[in-house]
């Protein structure tokens, strides 16, 4: 059995090759060929608003059956821990033997960071240059370097309630790879938003983390943080104004379109597309300029399983991580 560390991962893997593989994944996906069970949650009495997650996940024809527990604990970062902390274990479909246990908060960064690409590529302006961040954590990290992946971006504006976080991002991410040397933090969610051609929202908010009135025409806002129902990062405002393009369904279980339907403000059947119908060409993206469109994503272990197989087989081709007999 092999084990991989973060930085292990850092090596057997680069953004764009993520971004592609996980693009394939949503199609296999919403083809019905992944076998995803219902995730697991498990929320420890004691800690409220935490909770443990395990997401196993099979892809028809791989040799890899996947299974990452990944918790998110919203009091870590003022312990100095990380927001969402977790591993992801990969056994052998066909004998059942266990093959890799890899870190998990770097490869869920990783994955959801290429989803980001992956959506920002197919539904933000062309000429996007501008990006605002929420949430100043190793995802935020992940998917501005997805976004810059696919936009050539001039200027990011990161905002985060805790502002050392976000000196500290501005600090280390600025000019690496294709992110720019002008990354700016913003004093306040309206000035963060107000220029910007792309939002991210990577957060454990329970509330609205900016004013849908302040969001300029065509803006693309993809949501990522809100995973369950109490949890919410985007305003009614923003939902109303916007083009919807979802993940999967799953995504109707979290706050972010979960309140707004029990409002009435929207319906299911308002919702544009899945994104896997924008890849496939079933429906479109973007239609003009001047259209907000909303993209709201909560993760599936098959992105996971999809980028992890690609990590160990790096990893086996270059003797990376430290090999262990069970």
């Amino acid at each position: 059995m092999r084990i991989l560390r973060r930085e292990d991962i850092r090596e057997a893997i680069s953004m764009g090759t993520a971004i592609q593989i996980v693009k394939e994944a949503f199609v296999a996906l919403f083809k019905g060929t992944a076998i995803v069970p219902q995730r697991i949650m498990i929320c420890p009495e004691d800690r409220p608003g935490s909770f443990i997650l395990f997401m196993p996940a099979y892809q028809q024809g791989w040799d890899e059956v996947g299974l990452k527990i990944v918790g998110l604990y919203p009091e870590n970062p003022s312990r100095g821990l990380p927001l969402i902390a977790g591993f992801m274990a990969v056994t052998d479909a066909r004998s059942g033997k266990p093959l890799a246990v890899m870190d998990g908060t770097y490869l869920t960064a990783v994955r959801t960071g290429a989803i980001c690409g992956v959506a920002t590529d197919l539904l933000a302006n062309a000429d996007a240059k501008m990006v605002a961040i929420f949430g100043c954590g190793l995802e935020g990290r992940s998917h501005l370097e997805a976004v810059c992946q696919v936009r050539r971006i001039e200027k990011v504006k990161v905002y985060d309630i805790r502002a050392e976080a976000a000196t500290a991002l501005a600090q280390e991410m600025k000019g690496q790879g294709r992110i720019p040397q002008q990354i700016e933090v913003a004093a306040s969610p309206r000035e963060a938003v107000r220029d910007a051609d792309i939002v991210v929202t990577v957060t454990n908010a329970t509330s609205p983390v900016f004013d849908g009135g302040d969001l300029k025409a065509g803006a693309y806002i993809h949501a990522t943080g809100a995973g369950t129902r109490e949890m919410r990062e985007i305003d009614e405002a923003t939902v109303q104004k916007s083009k919807i393009v979802i993940e999967s369904p799953e995504v109707f279980k979290a706050g972010d379109l979960a309140i707004p339907l029990e409002m009435g403000l929207i319906t299911k059947d308002g919702i544009h597309a899945q994104l896997a119908e924008v890849i496939l060409g079933e429906k479109r993206g973007r239609e003009n300029p001047q259209e907000t469109i909303f993209f709201k994503s909560v993760g599936n272990a098959i992105f996971d399983l999809a980028v992890a197989r690609h990590v160990l087989k790096e990893a086996e081709g270059r003797g990376l991580g430290i090999e262990a007999e069970m």
